[in-house]
């Protein structure tokens, strides 16, 4: 770019001291001085020359300069902004940097560092009026922005964040007003953490792949931020971490695909207002365990394979495409793979309770009874088919009836081909089969025919066996209706 009219090259512009710039460096000052972009071409720039001339921008002389705008530059040396104070915007596009770039401690207004190439970048305590521009750019090395404060947003879409043996992003305890944005090909090959990172605008990474096998792929724990959308092409090979997250609004996996060898996700004690768990594909256990969605939508196609739902509470179930009976909710709850856990099933029960289907919550509390059941020892599980054979554990008290009307049916059959002889023949009451089978089955004789009459040949066998298994029924409903009771 050719300098202005009347310009002398050197003139006016900051003091550089014993830096001798070179063609293109006079070309960025010129620039810098118009507020113009300067076009490098894969030229060498150094680094202390747009140090100097950056911190020179405070001067009085130089407040009115617009910008440094530099492209395609080769940036040779450490741009070392550490605890300095830049008060013009800094747009860093296409450059190439030998050594990382230190801003910790630094404030500046809207700085970008656009579609570049990094072996670091040291921004601890970086202070950015403005935007923060990093989409494009690929870092291998660590990118660091712990407790960095943004008032605008973060941008990260398209950035390669590489260094596979340690941690790609580390941004624990920032604050960012307007978000974060990865969305486009954001790419992590280490552990990415934002730990208690307080994102005011949402975070947005639809479609960002991050890698770490075997460890933490994102660690998201102590989040808070009004939208977290990992969607449509996010994947992860390695965990994904969201321990004690604060999300006002969605929080939101479709499309997603998780993948771990063991926990896939780990999301207890999250808070959320709603969330969409309709994952493409998940490999690996999801631990909701103590976590919160005012609202969870979810498919029976898409459900992992492996829950940890143990306090995991909701007020809502909204299903995503298909209507979710009763029946596939309770195999859902099946997913759990730890050992018995009662509250899963009571929260569902209350769930149904809340919508006024109460013969749904009963199907979903004999369901926690058979999965009780199967914890427990031999001898007191063959009382639990017993029980669960003869009245649903209380919650099928029908059962009851139904075996008693079968019951009836067989002894009135019975005593009916085989009449019983009186004990008494000057006292013998009028006979009635199905009256002499009640009378057999209700535990405490009502009628008065079972001590008048004396069954003859095998019936007495049949008699002995409808007496008990009247104190049967009677027993197992007693216990199964208060255990329902007790229970509820």
């Amino acid at each position: 770019m050719p300098p202005a009219p009347g310009h002398r090259p050197g003139a006016g512009d900051p003091d550089l001291g014993h830096l001798r710039p070179t063609g293109v460096e006079r070309r960025v000052l010129v620039a810098f001085r118009t507020g113009a972009w300067a076009e490098a071409g894969g030229e060498e720039v150094r680094a202390a020359v747009l140090v100097a001339l950056l911190c020179s921008a405070g001067d009085s002389r130089r407040a009115a300069a617009p910008a440094l705008n530099l492209r395609g530059a080769v940036v040779t040396g450490s741009l070392d902004l550490a605890y300095r104070e830049v008060a013009v915007p800094v747009h860093l596009d296409r450059c190439r940097f030998t050594e990382p770039v230190r801003l910790t401690g630094a404030a500046t207004r809207t700085l970008q560092l656009t579609d570049g190439e990094l072996p670091g970048l040291e921004g601890r305590l970086l202070t950015v009026r403005g935007d923060l521009r990093l989409s494009g750019s690929t870092v291998r090395g660590c990118t660091s922005l712990e407790n960095v404060a943004v008032s605008g947003t973060l941008h990260l879409s398209r950035m390669h964040l590489h260094h596979p043996q340690g941690r790609a992003l580390s941004a624990g305890g920032a604050v960012v007003s307007g978000g974060v944005v990865g969305r486009g090909g954001l790419r992590a090959d280490g552990e990415c953490r934002l730990i208690g990172a307080r994102i005011d605008g949402g975070v947005l990474l639809e479609g960002a792949r991050f890698a770490h096998p075997g460890g933490v792929a994102l660690c998201l724990d102590d989040l808070v931020t009004n939208r977290l959308a990992c969607s449509d092409g996010f994947t992860t090979d390695g965990q994904l971490q969201l321990r004690g997250a604060r999300v006002s609004g969605v929080v939101t996996f479709a499309g997603a695909r998780l993948h771990a060898a063991d926990r896939a996700l780990r999301a207890r004690d999250l808070a959320a207002g709603e969330l969409i768990l309709t994952p493409a594909a998940v490999e690996g256990l999801v631990d909701l365990s103590r976590a919160h969605a005012g609202a969870l939508r979810d498919s029976v196609d898409r459900w992992p394979a492996a829950l940890r739902l143990d306090g995991f509470t909701y007020e809502h179930l909204l299903p995503v495409g298909a209507p979710i009976g009763v029946a596939a909710r309770c195999r859902w709850l099946a997913r759990d793979e730890q050992a018995y856990r009662p509250h899963p099933y009571e929260q569902l029960a209350g769930h149904y309770r809340r919508l006024g289907h109460d013969d749904d919550a009963r199907r979903v509390l004999l369901a926690r009874e058979r999965r009780r059941r199967a914890s427990l020892p031999p001898l007191r599980r063959v009382g639990g088919f017993l029980l669960d054979g003869l009245v649903g554990y209380g919650y099928r008290s029908w059962l009851a009836a139904c075996w008693l009307l079968l019951l009836v049916a067989v002894g009135t059959w019975v005593f009916t081909a085989r009449p019983p002889q009186p004990l008494d023949p000057a006292h013998r009451p009028h006979f009635a089969a199905l009256v002499y089978t009640v009378d057999l089955l209700i535990p405490i004789g009502a009628f008065g025919l079972r001590t008048a009459y004396d069954p003859v040949g095998g019936t007495g066998w049949v008699a002995d066996a409808l007496i008990a298994a009247g104190w049967i029924l009677a027993t197992a409903l007693v216990a199964g209706v208060s255990r329902s009771l007790r229970r509820e």
